[in-house]
């Protein structure tokens, strides 16, 4: 039996501790560990199943994984790398991706034991997915609700579906007449056969969305790390520039006497940029505030780390638009402003222009927002019946409905 396990996570004498993410694979690997057993023990050789095949791919996939997430397999060690090599695997992502795409495969791997019970209860997990990550107009995720959507629903209501105004779907009337034929064993078989088929692709599909969604998230992360490093190596460079040559910035005013933003009455210091830059990052931390307000917290790395190098973004983005808008001012390019009175407008301006900053991120924001929509969450919510009714006239097609319970 091929298990992962996190006992004695030490390496020499150092103790290694593991990440979430690598305790979700040892949980879920010794889950599909279990399910496979139950699911093998539950055919008594009652059918054509190739046990000894399904038994093979599972136990690669989930030695695989286990592998991939670097914890422990049939009692080998835990290996911990240098900081170098961790830091490639959180920038890159490969061992998470390839521990959880190779779990997934393995669920997948099982269909072909699922009966008609275990294929209705794990419908709305693969519908679920397939909303929050597929398009409505996806022809995947379309044919995914006309064969499993129906019987979701019946199964929750104790209804019958209505008859299809248009005519159901040749295929789908096959597949679903097999089953329902229990006069003919043979068809019977067949028909479930063919139903084993639809939901291994249409899971397959499923969990290859969603990975796909969350190496989405992990690039816009990375994309947002490296543009928050460059804009603070800006700063710094500009915050340099006014400290060796006050005057190349010209950040103070003359209404009478000349003010300045470190002082009053005197002329340019080299401090003025930093003090600025320093009342900008405040107002950028002001609207990364609010920003945290809307955090989706979720189980899953990639979506709270994009969320918190979003926030972190704005604090550079604070300081840029504090200096470039007193320079702006300064040189009268903002009509109706001019010479700034004294040192505590001066910082207030900074201020302001700090928070300011969400016009430009705003459109950041909102992309982020995007990309977090389309990765799966536990706690979502999957679409409902109404919701999916509604989809379905703004498509013009008909798609059944299905339950709002959502599997993992």
């Amino acid at each position: 039996m091929t298990h992962c396990s996190a006992k004695e996570g030490v390496v020499g004498t150092r103790p290694v501790r593991l990440a979430a993410w690598q305790e979700q694979v040892i949980a879920r690997a010794n889950f599909v560990e279990c399910e496979r057993v139950r699911l093998l023990s539950a055919r008594n050789g009652d059918d054509h199943i190739d046990h000894d095949h399904i038994n093979a791919a599972t136990e690669m996939r989930l030695g695989a994984a286990c592998r991939a997430a670097g914890v422990r397999r049939n009692g080998e060690p835990l290996q911990r790398g240098s900081r170098t090599s961790r830091f490639a695997s959180w920038w890159t992502g490969a061992p998470i991706k390839g521990a959880f795409v190779h779990l997934h495969a393995a669920v997948v791997e099982l269909v072909d034991l699922y009966t008609e019970d275990d294929i209705k209860a794990r419908s709305p997990g693969v519908l679920a997915r397939m909303q929050t990550c597929l398009a409505p107009t996806d022809r995947r995720r379309q044919e995914a609700l006309e064969l499993f959507g129906t019987e979701t629903s019946n199964a929750s209501t104790g209804t019958t579906s209505p008859p299809r105004r248009g005519g159901q779907n040749k295929v789908l009337q096959k597949i679903r007449g097999g089953l329902s034929r229990g006069d003919d064993g043979n068809a019977a078989a067949a028909g479930l056969a063919r139903r084993r088929a639809a939901f291994r692709e249409a899971m397959k599909f499923s969990y290859e969305a969603a990975d796909e969604q969350h190496a989405r998230a992990r690039s816009l992360r990375n994309v947002l790390i490296t543009a928050a490093a460059l804009l603070t190596l800006l700063v710094v460079l500009v915050c340099v520039v006014g400290w060796l040559f006050p005057e190349a910035v010209p950040l103070c005013f003359e209404p009478s006497p000349t003010v300045c933003p470190s002082t009053d009455g005197r002329t340019p210091q080299p401090g003025d940029v930093t003090i600025v830059a320093l009342m900008g990052m405040l107002g950028g931390a002001l609207s990364a505030t609010f920003a945290i307000q809307k955090l989706r917290t979720t189980s899953t790395p990639i979506p709270n780390d994009l969320q918190v190098s979003l926030a972190f973004l704005k604090l550079p983005a604070g300081a840029l638009t504090a200096i470039g808008g007193l320079v702006l001012i300064h040189g009268e390019f903002i009509p109706g402003l001019t010479d700034l009175d004294s040192q505590g407008q001066i910082l207030a301006y900074a201020i302001v222009l700090g928070v300011a900053q969400q016009l430009v991120t705003g459109f950041v924001d909102k992309k982020a927002e995007e990309v977090l929509a389309a990765v799966p969450s536990k706690g979502r919510r999957p679409a409902s019946a109404q919701e999916l009714n509604e989809e379905t006239q703004a498509t013009g097609q008909e798609t059944p409905a299905v339950t709002s319970r959502s599997m993992n």
